[in-house]
């Protein structure tokens, strides 16, 4: 669903990169069969989030890296503009923590906001924030390339922080 409504964008002019960690499935044949312009990646066992991340990011050759989940939606056609324009307007930003739906309900997914603003009262407006989601963000390729990649000794759970932390040290 993530690769279709990307497919979708009204922005084309993006790289797509899937990358598999060990999955058990016929997921890789899948998307090398409905989405043959997509680079796959395969990993030879799971290694979780991290490992997985920077894997598909060392393989970008874009300025900008957006990194979505696999049960993350675009739900409108224009987000890759917006965020493409978002970049391109403020040359000082270097990082975008997404807005999150929850895909059955299309409603804010609480569970991954971590921001500092209470979610009621903050969901529909741009703010500075320490925190970001690897469900969904979108950096310049700068950032990795100065405060490094997600930890790859953290399997799952706290390499957004991590990852963070080390952004705001490097001055970000």
């Amino acid at each position: 669903v993530l690769l279709q409504s990307i497919s979708e964008q009204d922005y084309q002019d993006y790289e797509a990169i899937v990358v598999d960690d060990a999955s058990q499935d016929n997921s890789v044949s899948a998307v090398r069969s409905q989405f043959p312009n997509v680079k796959v990646i395969t990993l030879d066992k799971n290694q979780g989030p991290a490992v997985t991340r920077n894997a598909g990011i060392h393989k970008t050759r874009g300025s900008i890296i957006v990194g979505l989940d696999s049960d993350v939606v675009l739900m409108d056609k224009n987000i890759l503009t917006c965020i493409a324009s978002k970049f391109l307007e403020t040359p000082r930003l270097d990082c975008l923590a997404l807005r999150i739906l929850n895909f059955y309900t299309h409603k804010d997914d609480v569970k991954t906001w971590w921001h500092p603003f209470s979610i009621e009262n903050n969901a529909d407006s741009e703010f500075f924030t320490d925190y970001f989601s690897g469900t969904g963000y979108a950096f310049r390729r700068s950032v990795f390339e100065k405060a490094g990649y997600y930890p790859e000794d953290l399997f799952m759970h706290g390499e957004e922080n991590d990852l963070a932390f080390r952004i705001l040290d490097s001055g970000f």
